[in-house]
């Protein structure tokens, strides 16, 4: 294969003008066809709390699942020495979604001579239903995130990527304008860049999948990313009536268990008609 490049080069020299990256990614190819132009890992989907997920209907927790969150607490974050992180995977790799907002963090490395040029993320595959109404485990965090880069809203009639609203994501800051629209990002060979995208909803319960378009040597071409084998899984609190912040009223969620973080985990004894407190299912 190092000869078959010498050739490519000095046939270059005699006249033509070669393109070095190009030929080096011919040879990269024939080395290892299975080699993708970028290396995708999906780092981590999180949620702004602790753990706030919901099961779809008429799926209860897993017996590690109740023993966790029976013994969950600020102080000691791995009940039974079962991680957070551990529990969490375990909640998503079961089918739960999370509530309200995603924060879906995608490392890309390139994996090629040539630049390779990203165009495009966007979620594919959409599907809203109501929202979910199965068990919800809502443990708010007691801080700050970190800075997000993207933000997918699903109320939009058609979802794209678009700039963020605000420096911190976990702001209630709207979305701005399409981020690709005057954005393009650039891999070069063995550079790693992280993407977090923060997916929100205050309507529906949804599932998707990302899709990357990105160009390299001229030829476009596409991944998609899901939730190790499952799509993504977003949905929005399960409302029944508005909570009103001017008028001090609570409002109502419906479910068909209702965990909370009051100072200790809480299963609610009237979880079809949970109270909350705005901003939750708020109105001014």
């Amino acid at each position: 294969m190092i000869v078959a490049l010498g050739i490519v080069v000095l046939q270059g020299a005699g006249g033509q003008v070669v393109d070095v990256p190009a030929a080096k990614d011919d040879v990269r190819r024939a080395i290892g066809p299975d080699q993708e132009a970028i290396r995708l890992t999906l780092s981590s989907v999180t949620e702004t709390g602790p753990l706030q997920v919901v099961t779809p209907r008429g799926t209860g927790l897993t017996e590690p699942q109740r023993r966790f969150v029976q013994k969950f607490s600020y102080e000691e974050m791995a009940p039974g020495g079962v991680s957070l992180h551990d529990i969490h995977a375990d909640f998503l790799a079961t089918g739960a979604a999370s509530l309200d907002q995603q924060f879906i963090s995608i490392k890309l490395e390139g994996r090629r001579n040539q630049k390779i040029f990203i165009d495009n993320i966007r979620p594919v595959d959409v599907l809203r239903t109501a929202p979910w109404a199965g068990t919800l485990v809502n443990v708010r965090d007691q801080s700050g995130g970190e800075t997000k880069q993207m933000v997918i809203d699903f109320d939009d009639v058609d979802p794209i990527t678009r700039m963020p609203g605000a420096d911190d994501l976990e702001d209630d800051a709207p979305p701005g304008g399409p981020y690709f629209q005057h954005k393009t990002l650039t891999l070069t060979d063995g550079t790693e860049d992280t993407v977090i995208i923060k997916a929100i909803t205050a309507q529906w319960g949804v599932t998707f999948r990302i899709r990357i378009d990105y160009r390299v040597g001229g030829k476009a071409e596409h991944r998609i990313v899901d939730n190790n084998g499952r799509p993504f899984a977003l949905t929005a609190m399960n409302c029944t009536k508005p909570s009103i912040a001017k008028q001090w009223v609570l409002g109502r969620i419906s479910y068909e268990a209702v965990w909370e973080h009051q100072g200790s985990m809480i299963r609610s004894p009237h979880p079809n008609r949970h109270p909350v407190n705005y901003p939750e299912c708020g109105q001014d």
